[in-house]
């Protein structure tokens, strides 16, 4: 019976198909050197074989000798087994069907060789010993393939969808084939090209199906990929903003972990050891730990998938399925793995800045802690020798003479000026220990009541006030802050009719830039960040004061997240402040009556 043109056509494209399977599986084979691939190799080369005879001889059957035949038939047998051997590298099968599949397939081809003569016309129907030889085969491929299909479809469920898609295209081609070999042995000489074309059309599609399970294509990969990439996405914005190391692993391992068909992941470092896991037990752990380190590159395994950073690795537990269809997915690691060094390194520096943070703060405290304690001291013999020096003047104040008294005047003098400063001390030692909640402070009404007090020891002096704001704020601090800074114009302005002005300027992200300036003789460019340290003075033998009024005032801005400094002014002294627009308050507009 003659083949018509579409059953050809379907063979010849069937061929193409198989031939570029046993290239594509060969070159697994050449790259992976595993078993899998190699049993691979063998189940897609037995077809070329098949290919290249059948090209030699051409579509008519009855061109073929007998021997050639047999042999053709014989590596047609092999194919079940080698593909349930392929199957078995990654499930370990029964001693049974072990059993089974070797004595089977070596039956069938002693039987195959034993055998007078095969028939090589289509429209000849078999009978007798030749089709219980037929029906055994049938058998023994379907009880082969069969369960090879069912499992691979089965096991594919939980895996990554890449991994799932070929191994369950691998399931369809194998039901495939066997559903081929079965319609062709059961089916008789009527509609023979009919049970051609279909059996025809069937080895087309599961030569393709086969092809795309071992080697899909790009679009293929990225059209099945587009789920886990864009989770994984997700997880690297995720580790993007992470500050710790706690923070990376939590945010990043319990996602990526089943987007590769594991059960959990880990995250080692260079020099610190694991550092952190999610899913694994501690002896997976010290295992992948260890696996890790006996590489500097991508490293597939039946128990994980090890990536190197620049930091250390990350490893993510696989299935046995993993290396075999699954090692393109180091790929969807890599693209993460840059985020993982950046947030890796970002998180190392958080926690050093950390670190530094809590030693300024610890040293801090234990500064402030000692100054106010050192400052409580010295009140103590300051008070009893205040005391000592009035009853010296009460009781012997006659006796000691002009000069006698001059010296305990001088005494008096300075035992004020050492109270005064141990004031000031606890004052600055309480500011950013001792806080209380903000309220709304006018400064126009402050600034008016500290006029008030000043121009009681400096009538001649005038203080002025402008664009006043409303700042939230601790009352207390911000009459300290505005006290030190007018008195310290009035007082160090070299001239009795000094002017202080208080002014305000609004920013436009909201912060505002207050100005204190006076008329006076100014502060030299080289001083004006000295001034802000604690005891100096421009000229502490007439100087009024401690020194440490504006290193109150600096403490008091910096509490506030604000920065003070003595600008540039073309007379006198210009201190300014700026402070955040949190601080700043809207001032109410009264609406008359």
């Amino acid at each position: 019976m003659k083949q018509t043109p579409l059953v050809l056509g379907l063979q010849y494209a069937e061929w193409v198909v198989f031939a570029a399977l046993a290239y594509v599986t060969l070159q697994l084979w050449r790259r992976h050197r595993s078993v899998a691939a190699a049993w691979a190799a063998a189940t897609f080369g037995t077809l070329l074989l098949v290919v290249v005879i059948a090209a030699i001889y051409g579509p008519n059957p009855k061109h073929i000798p007998d021997l050639v035949v047999k042999v053709l038939i014989a590596i047609i047998v092999l194919f079940p087994y080698a593909l349930f051997r392929f199957a078995a590298t990654f499930v370990e099968p029964s001693t049974f069907w072990r059993r089974f599949a070797g004595i089977g397939v070596g039956a069938v081809l002693i039987w195959t060789f034993v055998l007078p003569k095969f028939p090589t016309d289509p429209a000849v129907r078999p009978r007798g010993i030749l089709l219980v030889y037929l029906l055994a085969l049938v058998v023994m491929w379907t009880a082969l393939s069969l369960p090879v299909a069912i499992v691979l479809w089965l096991r594919g469920q939980g895996q990554p969808t890449l991994p799932r898609r070929r191994m369950r295209l691998l399931a369809l081609a194998t039901f495939g084939i066997n559903l081929s070999i079965v319609i062709s042995g059961a089916v008789g000489n009527a509609n023979r090209n009919v049970t051609q074309a279909v059996t025809e059309v069937i080895g087309l599609l599961s030569a393709i199906a086969f092809y795309l399970a071992f080697a899909p294509p790009g679009p293929f990969r990225a059209w099945w990929r587009r789920k886990e990439e864009a989770s994984l996405q997700r997880a690297a914005v995720g580790v993007s903003a992470a500050t710790t190391l706690s923070e990376v692993t939590s945010g990043l391992l319990p996602r990526i972990a089943p987007l590769f068909g594991g059960h959990g992941a880990a995250l080692i470092a260079k020099d610190h050891g694991v550092i952190g896991s999610h899913g694994l037990d501690p002896s997976e752990v010290a295992k992948i730990d260890a696996e890790a380190r006996k590489t500097t590159k991508d490293r597939v395994t039946s128990e994980a998938i090890m990536l190197p950073l620049r930091n250390g690795w990350l490893a993510v537990s696989a299935s046995v399925y993993t290396p075999f269809f699954g090692i393109e997915e180091v790929d969807l690691l890599r693209s993460v793995g840059a985020f993982i060094d950046l947030a890796i390194d970002r998180s190392e520096l958080f926690e050093s800045e950390r670190q530094a943070r809590l030693e300024i703060e610890r040293a801090s405290e234990e500064l402030e802690s000692f100054l106010y304690s050192v400052s409580h001291d010295l009140k103590s013999p300051l008070v009893s020798l205040s005391g000592y020096i009035g009853y010296l003047m009460e009781d012997y104040g006659e006796k000691l003479g002009s000069d006698g008294r001059a010296y305990i005047d001088r005494m008096v003098s300075n035992a004020a000026y050492m109270d005064d400063l141990i004031a000031d001390l606890l004052e600055l030692s309480r500011i950013g220990r001792m806080q209380t909640e903000p309220s709304d402070v006018d400064v126009r009404e402050l600034v008016d009541d500290i006029a008030a007090s000043v121009h009681t020891t400096h009538p001649q002096a005038t203080i002025e006030i402008k664009d006043a704001p409303m700042l939230a704020m601790n009352p207390v601090r911000a009459r300290q802050l505005f006290t030190n800074l007018i008195e310290n114009g009035v007082r160090h302005g070299g001239r009795s009719d000094v002017t202080v002005s208080v002014s305000s300027r609004s920013e436009p992200d909201g912060s505002i830039t207050l100005a204190v300036r006076d008329n006076g003789q100014g502060i030299p460019a080289d001083y004006r960040e000295r001034v802000f340290r604690v005891f100096e003075r421009l000229q502490p033998e007439e100087g009024e004061g401690t020194g440490i009024g504006l290193s109150i005032c600096r403490k008091i801005v910096d509490s506030l997240n604000g920065r003070i400094w003595v600008a540039d002014a073309p007379e006198g002294t210009d201190i300014e402040i700026a402070l955040p627009a949190n601080v700043v308050r809207a001032r109410k507009v009264e609406v008359p009556a």
